[in-house]
């Protein structure tokens, strides 16, 4: 009788484990875990990389040196203005709450124009990007961290 008992809680015991077991490949075929990491296009609403009237501008900004001139232009050659699109392309992000981080902190604001205006300040230290108005990006003050940047900050850095 003893041994009835014991078969019994071994059953229960393997139907219960193929059931945790088959509830967790249920779960992981149905939710499938969607990457925290993002590329342009999910980032970019609407974005034509391949824009025929593609520009980009914008300004260095000094807030941490009080005896230098705080904002200076980009100067950009239409190479290096192409450079910065297809590095935005090929970077990657990771959405990110809203940080402390000041005005003053941020290093650049870009213009890039492809099919439309899409204004950014750049962190070049914590390499964050921040879309700063409603017409870039259907939403304002969204924050992402780039994990790839793909030379990014160093071809902004090269043109002031």
């Amino acid at each position: 009788m003893n041994n009835k008992i014991k078969n019994k809680k071994t059953i229960v015991y393997s139907i219960g484990i193929l059931f945790i077991v088959a509830l967790l490949v249920i779960v992981v075929a149905v939710f499938p875990f969607k990457s925290k990491i993002l590329t342009s296009e999910e980032v970019f609403n609407d974005v034509d990389f391949s824009s025929k009237n593609a520009d980009v501008n914008g300004y260095y900004m000094n807030f941490k040196d009080a005896n230098k001139e705080y904002l200076k232009e980009l100067q950009l050659s239409d190479e290096e203005k192409l450079a910065v699109i297809k590095a935005i392309e090929n970077s990657s992000f990771e959405r990110i709450p809203r940080t402390d981080t000041s005005l003053k902190e941020y290093d650049y604001i870009v213009y890039i124009t492809l099919n439309k205006l899409y204004e950014l300040n750049l962190d070049s230290t914590q390499k964050i990007l921040v879309f700063t108005n409603e017409y870039d990006n259907d939403s304002d003050h969204l924050y992402y961290k780039i994990s790839n940047d793909s030379d990014l900050f160093e071809i902004l850095e090269d043109a002031f």
